[in-house]
């Protein structure tokens, strides 16, 4: 098993945030070090340049009562806030996250993760690709207010980007990189099971360990991991109501620079991407109505009891099915944070959560 298998975070940007998983090898651990560091020493210049500015430019537009002003100020400050968490809570939970992956790889045959791995290349590319768009924007605005091309011009660009937008988008490609894993190893790992249809108490007891472990991953997953959409979904819905806001309230007339479309777009298309591929995994319920079916396809050995281990095997077929009851009556797919979940209705319902908002934001800017 490869270190790129269980590393959900992508090769090269495990080395960009220092995460690499070390497995002992003092090299690595070296190396995260150091990235971290120059991590910290970013965040540190970042908010003080935040503070700065902030002071800076909240005065006059508290002198001109503009809110949604004030509004897009805040909302750069919550987008620092929520990238300095992000990372730090990766940092933390680092190891335990790559123990999960490594226990779903585990349920996987070869050609599964092999295409694991296709899509997490995929993953680095589309996070490479959003990095680098609002790095060249950056570097576009830099060089506007400037005479010319600097190493500055190129490096604060660069140094912003890669920390305030990185760890998020990246966070993000994981969740859903873990959570499609999940859903294609455990069902497949018990598909020859399923499609055997002669029943034994082995088989039960163990389809039953089966389903535990895939629940315990399930928790996990969600208590390591569950803050990620919690935070996209939180940004992206406070970016859509202060853009909106300011966009029909003076009537499209908005002087903003590329980069404050840039950065909105870039929050709403990995928000409809996540939402997008999440809703279309195949739901916990699903597998575990198949494995219902595996069992009461054959009522009448159920009922015919000629042994004690045809007794045994009654009464654990009762206790998985009662077990698949309660799973399938409170699920946990995508749960963040115990607010919500992401499912197939999710998108309508964030937009339906959207439209009063913003109506009445605008109606009390308006007035």
């Amino acid at each position: 098993m490869t270190k790129q298998s269980i590393n959900i975070f992508g090769l090269f940007e495990s080395y960009l945030f220092g995460i690499q998983e070390s497995t002992g090898s003092l090299r690595v651990k070296a190396i995260n070090w150091v990235m971290r560091v120059l991590m910290i020493v970013n965040y540190g210049y970042w908010i003080y340049d935040n503070i700065y500015l902030t002071i800076k430019e909240m005065k006059p537009l508290i002198d001109r009562s503009d809110s949604i002003g004030i509004a897009l100020i805040l909302q750069y400050e919550a987008h620092l806030v929520a990238s300095m968490i992000t990372y730090y809570v990766i940092i933390i939970k680092m190891s335990k996250i790559n123990s999960i992956m490594k226990e779903i790889i585990a349920h996987l045959d070869e050609n599964k993760k092999k295409t694991l791995k296709k899509i997490n290349y995929s993953f680095s590319i589309i996070f490479s690709i959003l990095v680098l768009s609002t790095i060249f924007d950056e570097m576009a605005h830099t060089l506007s207010n400037n005479s010319g091309i600097s190493i500055m011009s190129v490096l604060f660009p660069t140094s912003y980007c890669i920390t305030i937008y990185g760890p998020i988008l990246r966070s993000i490609l994981s969740y859903i990189y873990i959570n499609h894993a999940i859903s294609v190893s455990f069902p497949n790992f018990s598909t020859h099971i399923i499609k055997q249809t002669e029943l034994s108490l082995i088989k039960v007891l163990y389809m039953k360990k089966l389903v535990k472990n895939h629940r315990r991953i399930r928790e996990e997953i969600n208590s390591k991991m569950g803050f990620i959409p919690l935070f996209i979904c939180s940004l992206t819905f406070m970016y859509s109501i202060i853009h909106l806001t300011n966009f029909i309230s003076k009537n499209g007339n908005v002087n903003a620079d590329s980069d404050y479309w840039i950065s909105y777009f870039t929050w709403l298309f990995v928000n409809i991407f996540m939402v997008i591929w999440l809703g279309f995994l195949t739901t916990d319920n699903d597998w575990y109505l198949q494995i219902v079916s595996w069992i009461i396809q054959d009522q009448e050995d159920v009922c015919t009891i000629k042994s004690i281990s045809d007794l045994y095997l009654s009464q654990e077929k009762n206790a998985l099915l009662n077990y698949l009851e309660i799973l399938i009556n409170s699920p946990i797919q995508h749960n963040a944070c115990q607010l919500f979940l992401i499912d197939k209705k999710f998108l309508l319902n964030f937009i339906a959560c959207l439209t009063p908002f913003c109506v009445m934001f605008i109606q009390l800017y308006q007035t």
